[in-house]
């Protein structure tokens, strides 16, 4: 039977006259039937009576968007729009054409209102969220977009259609064909329903905790002085019998090499005491609550700013050795000079370090057995088939596949510590070979001020 479809055009007319003469020409080459404001008679109907009458026979409609709202009903809304919210309204397949905003346009083709602008934009808006909708930048583009969604909705989704008198059905006919229609497509949405997926799903937890909560400490460690320069003209007149020139240049030329160390033991001391007193050591665990096995799976999960991520276990951030250190030459003529005083002796003019073989290290105790450093490095046995890498405020988890209802927790250990208080997120994204595209989640942190 030679069916025919009626297609109704809908756009602002003045902006768009060859592209809705394009569109014409088009559904007349698919050997359809064109409707639109063009064909409408006069009549002494109200306009959007006629509208509605012919949207009604129509069995597609066709949305035409260019770069203006169009004229309005009395209640502020664009004919255009009225016409396409009632064919959304009548249930009628909508195919939306809208202008990519890139194409140059002329002044006379814009809105000159910034409320016609503003309304324009949400109905765009509005018409975007069409599955059927397409971007066009010419005539011509409007035309080949228009060819191939009609016909590929007059495949998957046929409507009634006009046919010659001596083709069609009796109406009881053509009732029972529509019903049986019907219930076939419900029975088809039903059954989509009832067809399992098949996927996996992977489920990142850091300690099994679904909220992390942190408590933010400020730590005083008894941080070491920076040693400083030591100028002549700073020695007391009664210390100078004590400290020869040398003596001076040799801890001055030293000062540096000092700053070093000191700075290093204090970020040491500090990372130490914050590991300790506000440190929460974890691991991670993949556990796939899917309904088939995970293969090459790779999980990156960013920590904010407010927390520092460091590899190892608490047990492997031990108390720094304290450096040794040259005493300042100043503090030690100190000492000479009160010893003489209280043994009434004298001491060799030949200074200090002659005298005591050098201060290095002075009055300074070392701790013993205790390693220094910031991270804990972990090796991976090889081939690696399931480990964990800090970069960063970052870890990259890798599995090679995970079956169905199982977990696997890292060995790799980390600790988290905390910068600042507030609730902040852990953002976690997963990819495998099963997956179209990655799956973001987030885990909450809570960091509470003591």
């Amino acid at each position: 039977m030679d069916k025919k479809y009626q297609v109704f055009i809908s756009s602002t007319f003045a902006d768009l006259q060859e592209a809705r003469q394009k569109v014409m020409d088009t559904i007349l080459q698919l050997h359809q039937i064109p409707a639109g404001m063009e064909m409408f008679p006069a009549s002494d109907d109200d306009q959007m009576t006629h509208i509605k009458s012919e949207i009604n026979r129509s069995d597609y409609y066709i949305l035409i968007l260019g770069h203006r709202y169009g004229s309005m009903s009395p209640e502020g809304i664009s004919y255009t729009e009225m016409e396409y919210d009632y064919a959304i309204e009548q249930g009628i397949p909508v195919l939306a054409f809208i202008i990519d905003e890139n194409v140059p346009v002329r002044p006379a083709d814009l809105d000159a209102s910034t409320g016609a602008k503003r309304k324009l934009e949400k109905f765009r808006t509005k018409a975007q969220r069409s599955k059927l909708c397409k971007y066009w930048s010419s005539p011509e583009d409007l035309a080949t977009k228009v060819s191939t969604s009609l016909s590929h909705s007059f495949t998957i989704n046929p409507r009634i259609g006009w046919v010659r008198g001596n083709q069609a059905a009796s109406p009881q006919v053509a009732e029972e064909l529509a019903a049986l229609t019907r219930e076939n497509r419900q029975l088809k949405v039903e059954l989509e329903g009832l067809r399992v997926v098949r996927k996996p799903s992977i489920l990142v937890v850091i300690n099994d905790l679904e909220v992390i909560e942190l408590k933010y400490i400020q730590v005083s460690p008894r941080f070491l002085e920076e040693p400083k320069n030591l100028l002549k003209e700073d020695v007391p007149n009664e210390y100078l019998k004590f400290i020869r020139d040398k003596d001076i240049d040799d801890y001055n030329s030293w000062i540096p090499k000092g700053i070093e160390d000191v700075k290093e033991y204090n970020e040491k001391l500090n990372l130490f005491e914050k590991v300790n007193s506000t440190g929460l050591e974890f691991q991670l665990t993949l556990t796939n609550i899917g309904t088939i096995t995970a293969n090459n799976i790779y999980v990156d999960i960013e920590f904010p700013s407010s927390v520092t991520v460091l590899e190892g276990k608490k047990v492997d951030f031990s108390q720094p050795a304290v450096p040794s250190l040259k005493l300042n030459p100043l503090k030690m003529a100190k000492k000479l000079f009160e010893k003489e005083q209280a043994n009434n002796s004298s001491v060799l003019k030949e200074g200090i370090f002659s005298t005591l073989g050098g201060i290095s290290g002075y009055g300074l105790k070392s701790t013993t057995n205790l390693v220094g450093g910031n991270h804990f490095i972990t090796t991976h046995s090889s081939p690696k088939k399931f480990y964990a890498d800090l970069e960063g405020n970052e870890i990259t988890v890798v599995c090679d596949s995970l079956i169905h209802t199982r977990m696997r927790t890292t060995s790799d250990s980390f600790v988290l510590i905390p910068n600042e208080p507030g609730e902040f997120e852990i953002k976690v994204s997963v990819i495998c070979e099963e997956y179209t595209q990655p799956e973001e989640l987030i885990i909450p942190i809570i960091i509470n001020e003591n």
